[in-house]
């Protein structure tokens, strides 16, 4: 009796998940709508809807075999609506260690799908509290 309904569960099952986000080298996100995930994914499963990811740069920049410097951007809230698509985020990352540190205190980056540009926001420290305060 189970086995006749299965057929209908297949079909509302893809309607959960709304796509993914793939994420570059050099970001990790800690969190998509206040849930934590693994750091080391990058692909996010996304529902439906409104999506806020928590992310951040991060970049292990070698200057000399036994020198590092490890640079970690703050928090930043990615903010855009998702639908049943796959979502990518793209950046060119720096190569040298001035430039890294400065892409680090700001970054920047683009979100697409289907190579086609998604609009979003991002906030940084205290600019999302601040968004939400002020609707």
């Amino acid at each position: 009796m189970k086995a006749r309904y299965w057929p209908l569960m297949a079909l509302f099952c893809p309607l959960a998940m709304a796509g993914e986000l793939h994420l570059p080298e050099g970001f990790y996100a800690t969190a998509v709508n206040g849930q934590a995930v693994s750091p080391h994914q990058n692909r996010l499963n996304l529902g439906s809807g409104r999506q806020v990811v928590t992310l951040r740069y991060a970049n292990p920049y070698l200057f000399h075999k036994e020198f590092h410097e490890v640079l970690v951007s703050a928090p930043l809230y990615l903010v855009f609506d998702a639908s049943n698509q796959h979502y990518r985020i793209s950046a060119t990352l720096p190569t040298e260690l001035e430039a890294a540190r400065r892409f680090a205190r700001d970054p920047e980056f683009s979100l697409t799908s289907q190579q086609q540009p998604i609009p979003y926001q991002t906030y940084r420290y205290n600019q999302a509290v601040n968004a939400l305060l002020s609707r």
